[in-house]
């Protein structure tokens, strides 16, 4: 198995877009695990909200990330797999008083060989969508499990 690398490109690429096309027509999604899960909500978040409501001002700042952690990729092996981090953090004053984070491993099969920077132009542009619906669910569960009345949070959108 390949080492983690760093998803930025070590070397001049020329992309081949029916390269690109016949790579994710060919591959399969075999499984998405969560391998990681933390909420944490301290009772300033809930004074802070309450506070926000009253005097109908942001004290609160929130800041949502993805990181693609991890990628494996062999060629031979027909298989890759990767693991994204999904962070919601909630913070008064520099303070964090609300987080979530989750990290899924999601397993493709049948993946054509190809060069590293077409598995990892996937992975940028398609793993997201297909593990942000269960991030998006936990902290839903969470947020009513613990009171923290989050809104719902933002579709992703393809850039």
């Amino acid at each position: 198995m390949s080492k983690d690398r760093s998803i930025t490109p070590t070397k001049k690429f020329a992309f081949d877009q029916d390269t690109y096309k016949h790579f994710v027509d060919e591959i399969e999604l075999h499984d998405i695990k969560l391998t990681e899960f933390e909420f944490r909500v301290k009772p300033e978040y809930f004074f802070a909200v309450r506070e926000e409501k009253e005097e109908d001002k942001d004290i609160l700042s929130r800041s949502f990330k993805r990181e693609i952690v991890s990628l494996h990729y062999e060629k031979e092996d027909e298989i890759f797999f990767a693991t994204i981090a999904w962070n919601l953090t909630i913070k008064r004053s520099n303070k964090k008083v609300l987080h979530a984070k989750a990290e899924y491993l999601v397993v493709y099969d049948n993946a054509p060989a190809v060069e590293r920077e077409y598995v990892e132009r996937f992975t940028q542009k398609v793993v997201p969508f297909a593990t942000y619906p269960y991030f998006r669910e936990k902290v839903a569960d969470f947020s009513w499990a613990s009171g923290a009345e989050l809104p719902v949070m933002p579709v992703l959108k393809i850039k």
